[in-house]
């Protein structure tokens, strides 16, 4: 639709509005002219378009002379349950925050008028269906719940015979993706008692959508650590669920179920999550290597990922397995191998390259010197290897840190210990990249005369780093003379100095559409 159609039929109906309000003209608005006109809203893409058709619904209410509010009492018009599914549409393609909740406010008002008896107001599937692919994409922290008392509601209905339409297979599909997009800790309880309700109560074939929502939200859980269930029993149901999902593709004569690498992911990274599980970065590497047979069998919808990888990464970095170094450099070479295939999903980024930076400097090694250097060169090649073999990866600041936090904690001779340390940190200076992170970092782990003698004294006064040490960190803080600086305290932590924080006032001040920032009106 053409930019401007919206606002030229407003115009049009307020102009017949006034003309017979005016002269009793009997050219006189109808339902339809109002309806045609929010529709014209409703289908545009203009800006608020939903508000926009809101307000004319507003103006057609307060023409029924049933409302105490109308004085006018002039065309004797009420809104009818076409009215009402256009607002409900127009409000479930909204992007508005709250947009749910208004069509939810409609539906519930035609069921009101169902429940009265006003049997043209009786809502369609496609109203409910609507509704609930709203809630089931909405920022809305109780968005399940809203969901789950919709489809209550259109089964109450139902069964009270007010209504013949009742929950399909899609319904639950929206509840379950609602359930899989919380943040609550329940759902993944309430998610399993939903499925044995849709397949006992009302006889449905879940399918491929809504097992791959009831997976993501038991691996969702798994992550907020649902109350009075382990990580480990909420990897283990999701892992139960996939396993479900696959009996069910091979017993099933039709396609409409089949396992997906998404699928999969969920799995392992419901394993990666697990903390002190002993078996969870086995579990995470043992569906991977099964996404890895089914791709070489020829599956290519199980075929593994990026993030595959990167989950089963962080499943071992935090095992207490002596190997965990070893073994998360494996599957960069066995992703950098997919990649080479030409499986484009596992081309190596920069988080998956410190992925296995950090898991070979969480090894917990002991005193066995041998091992802690074997992880520590493993660390040290994968930096190597992310510069040679990965031109579209960059080492930045976080390189810098997670390699010091690796020698602090690896490395236990002293001499060679400061020593390295001394030497990362001198590379991220001459780089240009020592953020807050690092000179944090480099404290925590450096001897405090190291620190004083690399840090504190090369800096000027003692108080600010030098400008050539943050060149490359893409800070606007600036001076008053606009020359970059930072600030470093004595504990490691970068301060803003006041003249940075009043050139950025005046920057703000400055901008054309920030002078009302000034108070007072735009001189136009």
């Amino acid at each position: 639709m053409a930019r401007g159609v919206p606002q030229r039929a407003q115009s049009r109906l307020e102009a017949i509005e006034c003309n017979a309000s005016a002269t009793g003209d009997h050219v006189r608005p109808s339902i339809e002219t109002y309806n045609r006109v929010i529709e014209t809203w409703g289908v545009s893409d203009e800006h608020y378009f939903a508000s926009m058709a809101q307000n004319i619904f507003d103006r057609l209410a307060s023409l029924d002379p049933k409302n105490e509010k109308n004085q006018q009492q002039t065309f004797n018009i009420q809104p009818n349950a076409e009215t009402y599914r256009i607002m409900i549409r127009t409000w479930c393609r909204s992007p508005q925050r709250g947009a749910a909740f208004n069509a939810m406010g409609f539906l519930m008002k035609m069921q009101a008028f169902l429940e009265k008896g006003v049997k043209e107001m009786e809502p369609s599937i496609e109203e409910y269906l609507l509704l609930l692919e709203a809630w089931s994409r909405a920022d809305d922290k109780f968005a399940a719940r809203r969901a789950q008392a919709v489809l209550r509601k259109m089964d109450s209905l139902n069964k009270d015979g007010h209504t013949e339409v009742k929950p399909n297979t899609d319904c639950f599909k929206y509840v379950f993706i609602a359930m899989a997009n919380s943040n609550l800790e329940d759902m993944g309880l309430l998610a399993d008692k939903l499925m044995k309700q849709m397949v006992n109560e009302f006889y449905l074939l879940p399918d491929a959508d809504c097992f791959s929502a009831i997976i993501e939200t038991w691996s969702h859980n798994a992550r907020v650590c649902e109350t009075g269930i382990t990580q480990k029993e909420t990897a283990t149901k999701a892992e139960e669920w996939l396993v479900k999902m696959e009996h069910m593709y091979h017993q099933s004569s039709s396609t409409i179920i089949k396992t997906e690498t998404k699928n999969y992911n969920s799995v392992i990274r419901a394993w990666s999550v697990c903390r002190d599980v002993d078996t969870a970065a086995k579990n995470a590497e043992k569906w991977l290597n099964q996404m890895e047979q089914d791709a070489v069998g020829g599956n290519m919808l199980r075929k593994p990922d990026r993030d595959s990888y990167f989950y089963t990464v962080n499943a071992w970095a935090y095992s207490d397995r002596k190997d965990q170094a070893q073994k998360a450099a494996n599957l960069l070479e066995r992703m950098l191998k997919q990649y080479q295939l030409g499986n484009e999903t596992c081309e190596p980024t920069t988080d998956f390259y410190h992925a296995v930076v950090e898991a070979c400097g969480k090894c917990k090694v002991g005193n066995y010197e041998e091992e802690r250097n074997a992880a520590l060169r493993l660390a040290i090649e994968t930096i190597h290897k992310m510069k040679n073999n990965s031109p579209s990866c960059e080492i930045n600041a976080f390189t810098y840190k997670i390699l010091l936090q690796a020698i602090g904690n690896l490395l236990h001779d002293g001499k060679y210990r400061t020593k390295s340390l001394i030497s990362v940190f001198n590379s991220c200076c001459s780089a240009g990249l020592v953020d807050e992170d690092v000179v944090q970092q480099f404290q925590e782990v450096a001897p405090d005369e190291v620190y004083h003698k690399t840090v504190l004294l090369r800096s000027n006064g003692g108080r600010t780093l030098p400008e050539d040490w943050t060149r490359n960190l893409g800070h606007r803080n600036r001076s008053q003379d606009r020359s970059r600086i930072s600030l470093v305290s004595a504990d490691g932590s970068i301060l803003a100095m006041p003249g940075s924080s009043e050139y950025k006032m005046r920057t703000i001040r400055n901008k054309t559409n920030q002078k009302l920032l000034r108070g007072g009106r735009i001189n136009q």
